[in-house]
C-alpha cells in the first residue's frame, strides 16, 4: 500500500475555520469517490510543533494499493473533479506533496 501525504494552505481570502470547514464539508466528499483510494485522512493544522504558528493548514493522506492504483484515481473523472475543487480552497503553488509507504511502527 502507498500513502500520497499533501501538506496544503489555504488561500489568502479564507480563514483557516473557513479553510477546514470547506475541506471537511465540501472537498472531502468529493475525493472519497476517486476510485482505487482506500483510505483517506485529512489532518488539520492545530499550530506548529514548538506551538506557534503551524507552516501548513493542514495534511492530508489518502492510501492506494499501488503507484498505478494512484495514477488511475487522479487520472479519472473524479480525480481531476477532485483537483478542481481543491483549486477553490488551496493555494496550489503551495502545496507539498509525496507519495510513501506506510510502515507501522505502533
Amino acid at each position: 500500500m502507498i500513502k500520497a501525504t499533501f501538506l496544503v494552505t489555504r488561500q489568502a481570502h479564507l480563514s483557516h475555520d473557513e479553510f477546514v470547514r470547506y475541506w471537511i464539508d465540501v472537498h472531502s466528499p468529493i475525493a472519497a469517490k476517486m476510485p482505487g483510494l482506500r483510505k483517506y485522512r485529512i489532518n488539520p493544522a492545530q499550530s506548529g510543533g514548538d506551538g506557534g504558528e503551524a507552516p501548513y493548514d493542514g495534511m492530508a493522506e489518502l492510501s492506494f494499493d499501488s503507484v498505478q492504483a494512484y495514477n488511475d484515481g487522479f487520472g479519472s473523472e473524479q480525480g481531476q473533479l477532485t483537483m478542481d475543487d481543491a483549486k477553490k480552497f488551496i493555494d496550489m503553488d503551495k502545496i507539498r506533496s509525496m507519495l510513501v509507504e506506510e510502515v507501522e511502527i505502533v
